[in-house]
């Protein structure tokens, strides 16, 4: 693990697929504990479980972005 992000925390929302996938596991890689955000859960589990096999720490949040209650009340409970 690169030490470069190490005590952030880096929020990626679309990170259950693609692009948004590859941002959360290189952000890990960089050091960053990463929030996954989005809708479908296995995936965000299959996420995290990448983030952490990268020897950082994930967390997933089950959430649509596009509602825009839906999103803050998940930045409170983060």
């Amino acid at each position: 693990m690169n030490a470069s992000l190490q005590n952030k925390v880096a929020v990626v929302t679309g990170g259950t697929s693609e692009i948004g996938r590859a941002a959360a596991l290189a952000l890990a890689k960089a050091g960053a504990e990463v929030v996954v955000a989005g809708r479908r859960e296995s995936e965000g589990q299959a996420v995290v479980h990448g983030i952490e096999n990268s020897g950082s720490r994930g967390l997933f949040v089950k959430t649509c972005v596009a509602l825009e209650a839906g999103w803050a009340s998940r930045q409170q409970n983060t």
